[in-house]
């Protein structure tokens, strides 16, 4: 979901008509709500490596799925962004499915069907598989050892 106020600054299109900048608007709002949180993005990348060096390829392909999570939605934005702007008219759309996958990488759409939340899915393994392997690690290195002096 999206808010009008999310897209009043967004720069008008040469030629966009009202109708059209206001359907542009929410996929707007979805990639300006990515670049606000560039910095997360920014330590998560920072981070990688270091988690690499621990714990191997394993760690890599954990934060592959974050980064293919963000991917996904920027481009799934980007793609229904481009498509207000050059959609034909009332013919038939031969990529309806693949329009209405990346409405689903942005947000559900109608029914709720978790099946094809293909982003909700990675980010869901991606915090247990986060969880499961780094946990340990940082359980213990906050816990005193049993017999430490203090």
């Amino acid at each position: 979901m999206s808010s009008g106020y999310e897209w009043k600054d967004m720069p008008r299109i040469p030629g966009e008509t009202d109708v059209e900048w206001d359907r542009r608007g929410p996929f707007y709002a979805v990639s300006r709500r990515i670049q606000r949180h560039k910095d997360f993005f920014e330590r998560a990348f920072k981070l990688q490596p270091r988690c690499m060096a621990m714990f191997g390829k394993e760690a890599e392909d954990i934060f592959m799925l974050m980064h293919r999570s963000r991917r996904s939605i920027e481009v799934s934005s980007e793609m229904l962004a481009w498509k207000v702007r050059h959609y034909d008219g009332p013919e038939i759309d031969h990529n309806a499915e693949f329009y209405e996958q990346c409405r689903r990488d942005i947000w559900d759409v109608g029914n709720f069907e978790p099946e094809k939340d293909k982003v909700g899915k990675q980010l869901i393994e991606f915090r247990e598989r986060m969880e499961r392997t780094f946990r340990p690690v940082i359980d213990r290195g906050f816990k005193p050892e049993p017999n430490a002096d203090v």
